[in-house]
């Protein structure tokens, strides 16, 4: 991801500590710019309210933007945001998710960031 100079942003409901630590311990913590989570007070997702600050702040094109999540409200709050949306299927099981793209490892998603 890093080596096309793009902006990794991570929107999660887990705590901004504990994602940091986790990616911190996988090595991905220079790959992400911000980590927005519930201490911001955003809506939860499938809100787009956190999506469209992030798009704001960073003035990032939606054209442009692609959510990657590995649950439907993630592509909900894609959609909803007017960006493309990525379903990481890990296990291959969620085939009735309504996602622009569907992947099933971490490698696919090169393909679209």
């Amino acid at each position: 991801m890093a080596r096309k100079q793009k902006r990794n942003i991570i929107l999660t409901h887990r705590r901004q500590d504990s994602t940091q630590l986790l990616l911190e311990r996988e090595q991905l913590d220079d790959l992400i710019s911000e980590i927005v989570g519930p201490e911001n007070e955003f809506p939860r997702k499938p809100d787009p309210t956190a999506l469209q600050y992030l798009l704001d702040k960073y003035s990032l094109d939606p054209k442009k933007t692609v959510m990657i999540g590995d649950r439907a409200l993630d592509v909900d709050a894609g959609k909803n945001a007017g960006v493309h949306t990525l379903f990481f299927d890990n296990e291959n099981l969620l085939h009735n998710i309504q996602a622009d793209h569907r992947v099933t490892t971490m490698q696919e998603i090169e393909r679209f960031v």
